[in-house]
């Protein structure tokens, strides 16, 4: 482009940026829109990632019931015990209790009773307020179930023991299930591990978690655990228990990525005729100057040359503002959810490559043969741009030939 051409394509764009701005606005808004939905995709299935690694904890080594069994098989805690590379177990128990108000009813949902392990490094649970129950008649609640009966740490609740009877207990501590499958869903309640079955009915044993000697094979271990228990169990390192978590939720999982790769494709789709349709617009509304310029002898690369580049300049800057403001968005969009949803911390992914000059260069490169505008003459008949006669001065000093 010539220094000439150059300059009078930035005058002209200051010159119209009155009337751009409402369109690089709507260029900026389809972008954000883009860029806000990837990033509350990725926090969609970040979070639900997250979420499902919450329950498998810090163990070395994970024994869970292989094929369809819902429990591992008896003595299998005392014989990973034996096991010589192995330094700590912590057996997972789950059956079901009631939490009784204080009206002397139970609460609407039976509460899940969960293990809380007596080596502290094995405890998969979290705590939110409170301390960890540690003998016998101590407990933790969630903090719905604990709100609804009144209890605070420290207090008195009452709740069904294995044989039909009821037991006041005192609660020590309150349990955060905000980022847990497993306690989430339905009220849970924590007691030390040697006293699940005096309140649960219905104990299983779900999980074996293994500490390991300091430098021991993780991966070793975990193929000895599955030889010396038997084959009804499946044994996975740390890594892959995290993997097992998510592929044993395989359905959700899909169900979650499908509905979040969605929403992608219409942002895309929508940001797309944004775009698309505000550049046309505008070159619309600047049809009859373009017919001007092509009178004074601008020829036809030089006219698509001028809409190219400020094309490009609109797009960049819209585009430019619209990832800011997409940006800010996700981190508040961030901040909001972790202030009040209480789901841990979740990463925003912000890449994305939003085709901000497609539509325009393909509008650009088709409007000088198909818009039909009048000349600015009265009582003159409409001409297609190009047609005006004789020989003019260009912008760069060269004579231009009659359409």
């Amino acid at each position: 482009m010539s220094p000439s051409l150059l300059t009078f394509t930035l005058k002209d764009f200051r010159a119209q940026l009155r009337r751009l701005v409402l369109t690089g606005s709507a260029v900026a808004v389809g972008v954000a829109f883009l860029v806000l939905s990837v990033g509350g995709a990725g926090a969609l299935v970040q979070s639900y990632e997250q979420s499902a690694a919450a329950d498998v904890g810090d163990a070395a080594v994970q024994v869970v019931p292989g094929g369809t069994e819902g429990s591992l098989p008896a003595g299998a805690a005392a014989a990973a015990a034996q096991m010589p590379e192995v330094t700590s177990v912590a057996e997972r128990l789950a059956g079901h209790a009631n939490v009784i108000a204080p009206s002397g009813r139970p609460l609407d949902d039976r509460a899940l009773v969960t293990s809380i392990a007596a080596d502290p490094a094995l405890r998969w649970q979290r705590l939110d307020a409170g301390r960890w129950p540690e003998g016998p008649g101590e407990v933790v609640l969630d903090r719905e179930s604990a709100e609804r009966v009144g209890a605070e740490p420290g207090g008195t609740v009452r709740v069904t023991r294995a044989d039909g009877g009821t037991a006041d207990v005192r609660l020590t501590g309150i349990l955060d299930t905000s980022a847990s499958q497993t306690l989430g869903s339905q009220p849970a309640i924590g007691v030390p591990h040697t006293q699940a079955r005096t309140y649960a009915t219905g104990v299983r044993a779900t999980h074996l978690d293994l500490s390991v000697a300091p430098g021991a094979d993780a991966l070793a271990v975990a193929k000895a655990a599955k030889r010396s228990l038997g084959g009804g169990v499946s044994a996975y390192t740390h890594a892959g228990a995290m993997d097992n978590a998510l592929q044993g939720a395989g359905t959700m999982y899909a169900i979650v990525l499908t509905a979040a790769l969605s929403f992608v494709l219409i942002a895309m789709a929508v940001a797309r005729m944004v775009v698309t349709h505000t550049f046309s617009v505008v070159l619309a509304q600047r049809a009859r100057q373009l017919a001007l310029l092509r009178c004074v002898g601008t020829d036809r690369d030089q006219l698509r040359r001028i809409i190219r580049r400020q094309g490009l300049m609109l797009g960049t800057l819209a585009s430019a503002a619209g990832l800011a403001a997409g940006a800010a968005a996700c981190a508040l969009g961030t901040a909001v959810i972790n202030g009040f949803a209480g789901l841990g911390p979740i990463e925003v992914s912000l890449s994305t490559v939003p085709p901000w000059t497609v539509g325009a260069t393909r509008r650009a490169r088709h409007h000088p043969r198909k818009c039909r505008i009048p000349l600015l003459s009265h009582g003159a008949r409409s001409t297609r741009l190009g047609a005006c006669p004789g020989h003019v001065p260009t912008l760069s000093g060269r004579r231009g030939r009659r359409g």
